[in-house]
C-alpha cells in the first residue's frame, strides 16, 4: 500500500529544531499542500495506562491544531477510514513519531475562517484489542512481537534491550537476542486479543513497549538506567 503526502505543516519547536508534520493519504499522488499549525499545539503523550508506570503497553497519541484558512478546508481529515491517513512527525529531517489519523476525531469551531482545527493520531497499540489470536504451535517472542505489530502497518523498526538469558543454552553476546532463542506455546493464547498476547508476554519478561524516535522499543524495566 502506497501513501503520498497531501498536507504538510512546518514550524520550529521550543529548541529551534525544524519540525514537519506530514499527512500521508492512501494512494495519493498529487502535490503537497502547505498548511499552518498553531504554535506549540503539537503534543505527544501516553493516555493509555498513564497512571501505571509499570504497565507493559505504552501506546501514544499525537494531537495538533491546524489553521483552516477557508470554511471546511480540511474536512478530508475527518471523512477517513482506519489506516487511510498516516501521520509522520519529523524533527530535523528524522522520523520522530508515526501513527494513524483517528477517524471522526476532528473538530472545528463555528466561527468565521481562519479558525483552528484539532486533529488526533494514534500509534495503534490500543487497536490491537480488536484482533483475535489464532496461531498455534511454538513461536519465539521475536516472531510473536512481529506478528502482533504487523497488524498496525506502520513499518517501524524494532529495538530491544532485554538482557535476560538462560545461560545453559543461550548465546549471550550483544548481537544475540534472547527474543530469538526461546519459544512460547501459542496454543494458550488462542482466542485472546493481540493486545493481551503481547501484554502477557512482555509482563512475563518484565518489559514494556513504546514508540521512541520513530521505532518500537522494547525495554526490560531494569535496563532503563543503561538505556539511551
Amino acid at each position: 500500500m502506497s501513501y503520498g503526502t497531501k498536507y504538510i505543516a512546518e514550524f520550529k519547536d521550543y529548541f529551534g529544531k525544524e519540525v514537519e508534520i506530514l499527512f500521508k493519504f492512501k494512494e495519493y499522488s498529487g502535490s503537497q499542500i502547505s498548511v499552518k499549525a498553531i504554535e506549540d499545539s503539537g503534543t505527544i503523550y501516553q493516555p493509555e495506562n498513564e497512571d501505571n508506570i509499570f504497565h507493559p503497553m505504552r501506546g501514544s497519541e499525537f494531537r495538533i491544531d491546524l489553521l483552516s484558512m477557508t470554511d471546511f478546508q480540511l474536512t478530508d481529515l475527518f471523512v477517513v477510514g482506519k489506516h487511510d491517513v498516516m501521520v509522520d512527525v519529523m524533527v530535523s529531517g528524522l522520523l520522530f513519531w508515526r501513527g494513524w489519523l483517528v477517524p471522526n476525531q476532528y473538530s472545528e469551531p463555528y466561527i468565521p475562517a481562519p479558525y483552528p482545527v484539532t486533529v488526533t493520531a494514534r500509534d495503534g497499540i490500543g487497536e490491537l484489542k480488536t484482533y483475535v489470536w489464532d496461531y498455534d504451535g511454538f513461536m519465539s517472542p521475536a516472531n510473536i512481537i512481529r506478528t502482533v505489530l504487523s497488524k498496525l502497518e506502520l513499518g517501524l523498526y524494532l529495538w530491544e534491550a532485554v538482557n535476560l538469558y538462560e545461560t545453559s543454552y543461550m548465546n549471550v553476546d550483544v548481537a544475540d537476542s534472547m527474543l530469538n532463542q526461546c519459544f512460547f506455546d501459542c496454543n494458550c493464547y488462542v482466542g485472546d486479543s493481540y493486545y493481551d498476547v503481547l501484554s502477557d508476554m512482555l509482563t512475563g519478561l518484565g518489559c514494556e513497549i513504546q514508540q521512541v524516535k520513530g521505532a518500537w522499543k522494547i525495554v526490560r524495566i531494569k535496563e532503563y538506567r543503561d538505556w539511551e
